[in-house]
């Protein structure tokens, strides 16, 4: 059995229960609505809300458990599914609503940062392609009477195709990578101790070309583990990414 079937009966299971307990809220007022005025009426209302008094409100929890699951239980069966953009906007519907789990954030960081990482494989590809899409271009002039002369009108609109995928692709790596570096933002402003979240907002900063933010993670976590054998190579990077000093004036 899939994740997918498994929430799914999760759900079924959550629904039925609330159906069954919260109709008998909404039978029980359906009821008391009919029972009529009076001392006539009023000795069958005492008896519903009798029976249902000590339960009415825990029906209701079964409609949360579903909206919890529904927003929890789906990213991970688009996770497991492969459906890594669909997963995403479960989760970020669900960080919208708890916006202090930080396990989901964590959760959604490490997938932006793995939809970014295919985007860029994608990218790689495509720019690859781009530069076989017109290979006589290489030979042609760029300016001139003869550019219009030796122009093949195929291999250009191939370029052209090409070179829009390129520019999207590019803008989506981009996207991706500030995403995953704004979850692992949220994931060390909530657990500011967190060694391993300082550090992955620390690369994703870096590979998304964020150097202040990269720079400002890299020294927390050397701060919050001053002993770690990446030390080193930490200081290396950090020295790297800074701004050089300004030169004095003689």
């Amino acid at each position: 059995m899939s994740s997918a079937d498994a929430v799914a009966i999760v759900l079924w299971i959550g629904a039925t229960m609330y159906a069954i307990f919260g109709g008998a809220d909404f039978g029980a007022g359906f009821w008391s609505l009919l029972a009529g005025r009076g001392e006539g009426g009023r000795r069958p209302r005492e008896l519903i809300d009798w029976a249902i008094g000590p339960v009415w409100e825990a029906n209701h929890v079964w409609l949360i458990f579903i909206l919890v699951v529904l927003w929890t239980g789906f990213a991970t069966a688009f996770e497991a599914k492969g459906d890594t953009g669909q997963a995403i906007t479960a989760l970020q519907q669900y960080t919208g609503m708890k916006p202090k789990d930080a396990a989901a954030w964590s959760e959604l960081a490490g997938l932006q940062a793995t939809q970014a990482q295919s985007y860029l494989n994608d990218y790689q590809n495509a720019y690859t392609a781009l530069q076989l899409a017109a290979p006589s271009q290489s030979f042609v002039p760029t300016t001139g009477k003869l550019a219009q002369v030796f122009s093949n009108p195929i291999e250009n609109a191939q370029r052209t195709n090409v070179q829009g995928a390129v520019s999207d692709l590019q803008q989506k790596v981009s996207l991706a990578y500030n995403g995953a570096v704004g979850s692992w933002q949220h994931v060390t402003g909530l657990q500011p101790k967190n060694l391993n979240a300082w550090f992955q907002l620390a690369q994703a900063a870096q590979t998304a070309g964020e150097t202040t933010v990269a720079v400002s993670a890299y020294k927390r976590y050397l701060k919050l583990n001053p002993s770690s054998t990446s030390a080193p190579q930490i200081r290396a990077i950090i020295k790297q990414l800074s701004p050089a000093p300004p030169k004095k004036k003689k």
